[in-house]
């Protein structure tokens, strides 16, 4: 993602979180229920305590400072009138609190992993849908490796953190405001040591979860660089090997990976440090009280229950507040990803503020004075395309040629608006494309392009994709006869309902090349676009297909890219493109004649 972020606060990242899970009160009211069932039980159980104590000693229930006591007084008495009656009915009563508590437990864990599984499918989908609506420049400037890592890594760390943080904030939270409230019910003078190193914990914990927010953007950067490696090493293994290139992956690798591990362990360092101290903090007042309590002149002044009661107290008290700096760690994770991911649920989508609605075009297309550069970090750079002007007629194909780096995928990508021009116009049947609605326009256009994208789904289903899927099976055979894929569509043992595997990887090169162009054939768009499609054709099919272009261009307009210039001999048009600007223009037997740099492009194709 950009180095420049919003200023988030960490309160807003932790409620727009939070927001994602409002539609599901109900859940939440029975977290937040469980939450105080817990919390209640495990302070009535301290209380139960003090009963037993004061049972034990003899202490008069009159006397008794005991929450129970006072508020279930007609069952308490009787219960202490009688020997035997207290000996089954307290341990009956503890009982029933554990029983109660950890059903408060139980509800609250389920609860709240309930919600979180909910937040993951709802952030997962909007990523996708994000990615899916966003420009086309923005895959440009961001590495498919950080944006895997997001759907998965980044946003499994941001459950995970909100499930523990929303449990400790909540649940431990409860449960520590009800101990001290309990406390100080108690005995507000003990209660105040209880507070006296609050003020030293709470100043550690802040410069701990400042140094771990930076730790836990860096951490993230670095997954993000090393799923990025590894889908590189996965969809190109084939060349690693063949270049021998192994041990440079590997060490690339493990850099990679080391530079993960470092970070994590300086995050494990910083959270195993706070621990410790938090923990001497906690338990040093502690340790205080019980130097002050065991002064016998204190010891006189305090009931054996209320003091049971009040240590039991203390000490439980502990590990909600331990808990509560224990969760430092994932919570930064958790921010850090967070602000990462609403950075780009927040991106803008592609614009589409065309309101005309277009239904199917006749097949003309204009570029006029059309200028293009890239822009990077919002400023433009060195324009890629400078003063474009061409029409393309109805019945034509008009082919673009040039040196690698000229320019001419990028004019396919403007003119199926993945790009937007700097300047100038792209019109369709003489309306500017711009004032359009752009899912109108991109089905004007079916586009084939050098490396084919298959998905891991049937032959059929990559032929009838997107729009078209559902349509007669008919359709689809005939698509795949008229690009000469039903040769070996037939030979595959279950015809197109063969699955092509993982990126077409059980198909070759050409094959998968044949079932895009059926692809493209089926839409039956007014134009069709062919990016370098012969790139991967034998020459046998590569004329096959030739022959078809003349037969699909009847109706449509043909757009050709090509290096091979075998490709583009018939065309109506050749457009010869150089540095960004078109410097010949004419039949293939008029450029050679010209001897310009289309002639040498021919000489180079006859003689690499």
């Amino acid at each position: 993602m950009p180095t420049s972020k919003p200023a988030f606060s960490d309160l807003r990242i932790y409620l727009r979180v939070l927001r994602l899970s409002l539609p599901y009160r109900l859940i939440w009211g029975g977290c937040i229920g469980s939450f105080a069932l817990f919390s209640l039980s495990s302070v009535l159980f301290a209380d139960g305590l003090q009963l037993v104590m004061n049972a034990l000693s003899d202490y008069p229930l009159k006397e008794t400072r005991s929450v129970l006591a006072k508020t279930m007084r007609i069952w308490i008495e009787p219960m202490f009138g009688d020997a035997y009656s207290r000996r089954t009915q307290l341990p009956v009563l503890l009982l029933l609190l554990l029983v109660l508590r950890s059903i408060g437990f139980t509800g609250s864990e389920y609860g709240i992993r309930y919600l979180t599984s909910r937040l993951v499918h709802e952030l997962r989908c909007q990523i996708a849908s994000k990615l899916l609506h966003v420009p086309g420049h923005f895959f440009d400037q961001h590495p498919d490796g950080h944006l895997v890592s997001m759907l998965n890594f980044k946003v499994q760390q941001i459950a995970d953190s909100c499930a523990q943080v929303t449990l400790v904030i909540f649940r431990e939270g409860l449960t520590a405001i009800a101990f001290l409230s309990y406390m100080f019910y108690l005995d507000w003078q003990l209660s105040l040591i209880c507070l006296v190193s609050v003020p030293l914990l709470l100043r550690l914990t802040r410069l701990v979860a400042r140094r771990q927010r930076i730790l836990a953007r860096q951490c993230q950067s670095t997954m993000g660089d090393l799923t990025h490696i590894t889908g590189e090493v996965v969809s190109g293994n084939q060349e690693i090997r063949i270049f021998g290139a192994q041990d440079l992956e590997t060490k690339r690798f493990e850099s990679t990976s080391n530079d993960f591990r470092q970070q994590s362990n300086k995050i494990a360092l910083a959270n195993s440090l706070l621990q410790p101290l938090a923990h001497i903090l906690i338990t040093l007042p502690l340790l205080f009280l019980f130097w002050f309590l065991l002064d016998p002149a204190q010891a006189e002044r305090i009931s054996p229950g209320v003091l049971t009661a009040f240590l039991v107290s203390a000490t439980l008290l502990s590990r909600p507040v331990r808990r509560l700096n224990s969760v430092i760690e994932q919570l930064q994770q958790g921010l850090a990803a967070a602000e990462d991911i609403f950075q780009l649920i927040d991106e803008k989508a592609e614009p589409d503020s065309g309101e005309l609605r277009f239904d199917r075009a006749q097949g003309a297309l204009e570029f006029r004075s059309v200028h293009f550069s890239y822009a990077v970090a919002g400023q433009r750079k060195k324009s890629v395309l400078e003063d474009i002007n061409f029409v393309v007629e109805p019945g034509k194909i008009v082919a673009i040629v040039g040196r690698t780096g000229a320019g001419k995928t990028t004019l396919v990508r403007l003119m199926t608006q993945l790009y937007y021009p700097s300047h100038g116009q792209i019109l369709i049947d003489g309306q500017d494309i711009e004032q359009l609605r752009i899912s109108d326009v991109r089905r004007q256009f079916s586009v084939v392009s050098q490396q084919p994208v298959l998905f891991n789904d049937s032959i059929y289903n990559n032929i009838a994709f997107g729009e078209l899927r559902g349509a007669p099976a008919d359709l689809a055979y005939n698509a795949a006869t008229q690009a000469h894929a039903v040769e070996f569509i037939n030979q595959l043992p279950d015809g197109f309902e063969t699955s092509v595997g993982n990126q077409g990887k059980l198909l070759s090169g050409g094959q998968k090349q044949r079932i895009a162009v059926a692809r493209a054939l089926m839409k039956n768009a007014p134009f069709l676009i062919l990016d370098e499609a012969t790139s991967a054709l034998d020459n046998e099919t590569e004329q096959l297909l030739r022959s078809v272009l003349q037969d699909v261009s009847t109706g449509r307009a043909v757009v050709v890219i090509a290096h091979r210039l075998n490709t583009v001999r018939k065309a109506d048009l050749i457009l010869v493109l150089d540095h960004g600007r078109i410097v010949e223009r004419g039949r293939h037997q008029e450029l050679l004649e010209q001897g310009g740099l289309y002639a040498n492009l021919a000489r180079e194709d006859l003689h690499p």
